[in-house]
């Protein structure tokens, strides 16, 4: 059982490193049925990374490849440190669109599988072939603001926003616990003052009522 396992898991890094080294060109590749085809892509924070693919699956009776019907798509993830940043389905043909939020390697796979039952449209396929063009592009590139990355844009800015909103506030709160902290040591000290004084004049009021007893007396 260990044996056939082996080419697969062994095809399956060759696939890595060959989208490793040779991004913005198209590739074709032969997969199995549900085995995703990996690359790793450094992106600069907010890059934008386009890839376009093309799913064919083979005629077990020609050995032909064909484009599938309808019922046969692509998983789309991106990964980024093992953290799964986008999951998507999509069709046999597309496009797709990432916009780093982060610097660093990002992992995307794409799974060609069908996402029928065999009853309802058939036998599934067993083999496919991957056409894969990937294209980093900078952030500079223009995008319509009512696109998908524009959006993605939008609310990478308004996170910003927020988060700089979260340090002013966090940085006014220590403000305000280091001027109550000042305030309620002066109030004490101010307090202890009161009570020193208060009892010395208790205890002259008490010696002055003392000697009028006495000289009462």
């Amino acid at each position: 059982m260990a044996g056939p396992k082996f080419p697969r898991l062994l095809l399956w890094y060759l696939q890595i490193l060959v989208f490793t080294f040779h991004t913005a060109q198209a590739l074709h590749l032969y997969v199995d049925s549900g085995t995703p085809t990996c690359f790793i892509q450094q992106l600069k924070s907010d890059q934008l990374l386009i890839g376009k693919y093309k799913i064919e699956i083979r005629d077990p009776y020609t050995a032909l490849f064909y484009p599938p019907s309808d019922h046969v798509g692509a998983m789309i993830d991106v990964y980024l440190e093992n953290q799964r940043l986008v999951h998507q389905r999509g069709s046999a043909s597309g496009q797709f669109k990432f916009l780093a939020v982060d610097s660093g390697q990002h992992r995307v796979c794409l799974v060609p599988k069908t996402f029928e039952t065999p009853s309802v449209v058939g036998p599934d396929f067993t083999r496919a072939r991957v056409t894969v063009f990937i294209d980093p592009v900078d952030h500079e590139l223009e995008v319509p603001d009512n696109s998908l990355v524009g959006e993605v844009r939008r609310l990478k800015n308004k996170l910003v926003g927020i988060q700089r909103e979260h340090e002013a506030i966090r940085e006014k709160e220590v403000c305000f616990g280091e001027l109550s902290e000042r305030t309620g040591n002066t109030l004490v000290y101010w307090m202890r003052v009161q009570g020193v004084v208060s009892a010395v004049v208790w205890g002259y009021q008490m010696l002055t009522m003392w000697r009028m007893k006495v000289k009462v007396e």
